[in-house]
């Protein structure tokens, strides 16, 4: 690590972002500290993690160091509780912020804590994992100095669930990612359509599907099967994000609907195919039952593809009038959108100035501004 230097020193839980293969947060985390860190020269951040073997995203950034800290296994959680902790207290670390909804149990550093929603606790269930969950990110919530999170929907949960006062929660919206972009090369089009089985010229729905079941990936198969059987026909809808043993059931739903050749089911899509998936969609189907923030809507306004999405949890809050808006739960409601935006120029032309002006209110620079406000009540308190 070399000398230590005035600078105050901020550690973060950094496993997602040195992943072999980093999604979601660990993208988000990339786009917003090496704008932090831009922004705030006089603070030092050291992203600690366990894998040594993937490349630094941070490199050329000189207040920004990635240290490894491995251990053999991991039973009990051993590293987040006890090695993470300890190595923030051992650099002497002014915050550790935990970016993934849970925190150590122990330790002296204060906590900044981002939780991203609380839909495990949604839903009903006896599962231990989904136990032990809610018991570590309530301790994580109760231990913080401040918690951000990515919706108000999101802060309403978090404050009438765990307890805390409303002034302790922050709300930062992400932004879209910052790889992404509108596709218009032919050649790339070309190439994901082929990759992805799509034939030539064919318009399609894009959307992601999952096992879990508030993806509500059933309930989009059942309303696609709904739509006229000529529509479906002259169209195609790709779902993408499935694993193995999900995607069996689903080609047998899909066949027991009499759609199977009409749907293209795929497995995890690389990230560096979604911005031509998307600008190459009629429109991108997001008829989830909830969502604590909704970020592929963002990629779809950014790739100027019109979004239907669901009238719950977050979704209205971040699409706000920029999305044709569905009741998940109703399958007709669904199907009729679909048609909608399958046959309907002027709407999808609508929905993407829309989504364009959206975008407004989603920036790397307005998130950044947020959360050095939330780091510096944290660092001076």
């Amino acid at each position: 690590m070399g000398a230590q230097n005035p600078q105050q020193l901020v550690c973060v839980d950094a496993r997602t972002v040195y992943s072999p293969n980093p999604r979601g947060t660990g993208k988000n985390l990339v786009d917003l500290y090496a704008r932090v860190a831009q922004r705030r020269k006089d603070l030092r951040f050291v992203m600690l993690h366990r894998n040594g073997s993937v490349s630094d995203p941070f490199a050329k950034i000189p207040n920004v160091e990635n240290m490894c800290v491995d251990i053999p296994g991991d039973r009990w959680n051993f590293w987040e509780n006890i090695r993470l902790p300890l190595t923030a207290r051992r650099l002497k670390a002014s915050l550790l912020h935990c970016p993934a909804n849970t925190a150590p149990k122990f330790g002296k550093t204060p906590l900044l804590v981002t939780i991203h929603d609380l839909i495990p606790l949604s839903y009903a269930t006896d599962d231990s994992q989904a136990r032990s969950w809610e018991k570590n990110v309530t301790r994580a919530a109760a231990r913080a100095r401040k918690i951000i999170t990515p919706s108000e929907f999101s802060k309403s949960q978090i404050v009438d669930k765990l307890g805390v006062t409303p002034d302790k929660v922050a709300v930062n919206y992400w932004a879209p990612d910052g790889g992404c972009k509108k596709i218009t090369d032919p050649t790339e089009l070309a190439r994901v359509r082929e990759k992805y089985a799509l034939p030539p010229d064919v318009p399609y729905l894009f959307g992601f599907g999952t096992a879990d079941p508030r993806k509500n990936t059933i309930g989009t198969l059942h309303a696609w099967a709904a739509l006229p059987r000529e529509v479906r026909l002259a169209n195609r809808l790709l779902l993408v994000g499935i694993n193995d043993a999900c995607r069996i059931e689903l080609l047998a739903t899909a066949r027991s609907l009499g759609i199977a050749g009409s749907v293209q089911l795929h497995g995890f899509a690389d990230e560096s195919d979604i911005p031509a998936l998307l600008s190459g969609a009629t429109g991108l189907c997001f008829a989830s039952f909830s969502e604590g923030f909704g970020l592929p809507i963002l990629d779809a306004f950014v790739c100027e593809t019109p979004v239907v999405t669901s009238n719950v949890t977050s979704l209205p809050e971040i699409t706000s009038g920029a999305a044709l808006i569905i009741d998940p739960h109703d399958t007709p409601s669904i199907t009729a959108a679909m048609q909608r935006i399958i046959s309907d120029k002027n709407l999808r032309n609508e929905l993407i100035a829309r989504g364009t002006q959206r975008l407004a209110s989603f920036t790397w620079d307005k998130c950044c501004e947020r959360f050095c406000a939330v780091l510096d009540e944290v660092l001076g308190s």
